[in-house]
């Protein structure tokens, strides 16, 4: 980015508006920018120095330019100039590199401050996009600990296991649902192997009839690497129910199959729709 200047004093509106933006190597300001060195000029006018014509067209005599750096990094320049002394003392010239000193830290942290502030809307825009996605999603959602304790669950987690979320959290996935050993045992492996395992198909015997899930579960590490727990998706993937076999029947399929389909069953049927035909 090309050197832009920020503040002035004692130069005209006309120069502010001039000097606005230059390049690197360009004049003064522009050759420290570009070197990243002090550059001190005194008598001026008496100088041959090429980058200081147009100070001494302004008539300046002499001139005191330093790099702001901080961490290796150019974040701009700062000048002293005069048009009533040809030289500045030493002790001048110390305080204004104590100043570029002082300035370059103070505009690093206000940098370090803007950046961690842009980091924390993203984070934040980051954390309601997965929110919603969390709180929407068309499959059940949750997060266990290394315990198998609920940390988290979505809405269509608790519509799928018939209880509220606040029901769930700090219990244990035997302990909530003892009929999901299948579950149990895919996430007990997940944490002893962290190893993902996803599209598992699972049956679950309720009550009220078979379920079939869909099941992925995948091991949640920090940015260390160590395991927090587990997150698991699951979406029902065939319609066993009772109501769904009665509403078959009533549109008259002469059969009603969900997965996960037992091969022999399924040759069974094959070979009776055959003889049939």
């Amino acid at each position: 980015m090309a050197p832009c200047l920020e503040s002035a004093a004692g130069i005209s509106p006309e120069d502010e508006r001039r000097y606005r933006t230059i390049r690197f190597g360009q004049f003064m300001c522009g050759t420290v920018a570009a070197t990243r060195m002090p550059l001190i000029a005194l008598d001026l006018q008496r100088s041959s120095l090429e980058c200081g014509s147009e100070l001494r067209k302004a008539g300046v005599q002499a001139y005191a330019g330093y790099p702001l750096i901080s961490h290796d990094r150019l974040l701009g320049t700062l000048a002293f100039a005069t048009s009533e002394r040809s030289h500045l003392n030493a002790d001048e010239l110390s305080l204004m590199q104590t100043l570029s000193v002082q300035v370059a830290a103070v505009l690093e942290r206000n940098r370090l401050c803007r950046s961690l502030r842009a980091s924390e809307q993203a984070a934040q825009r980051h954390l309601a996009l997965l929110q919603n996605v969390y709180s929407t999603a068309p499959v059940g959602l949750c997060f266990l600990d290394p315990d198998l304790r609920y940390v988290s669950v979505n809405e269509t987690l608790a519509r799928i296991t018939g209880r509220p979320v606040s029901e769930h959290l700090g219990r244990t996935l035997g302990e909530f649902i003892p009929e999901a050993t299948p579950f149990k045992d895919l996430c007990e492996r997940v944490l002893e192997t962290e190893q993902e395992v996803t599209n598992c198909e699972l049956r679950v015997a309720r009550p009220e009839g078979d379920h079939d899930w869909l099941v992925s579960v995948h091991p949640v590490r920090d940015e260390a690497g160590t395991m927090l727990g587990i997150a698991y998706l699951i979406a029902q993937t065939g319609y066993g129910h009772a109501e769904d076999r009665r509403r078959s029947r009533e549109v008259r399929f002469d059969l009603h199959m969900t997965k996960p389909i037992d091969p022999i069953e399924l040759e069974r049927v094959l070979c009776s729709v055959g003889a049939r035909a």
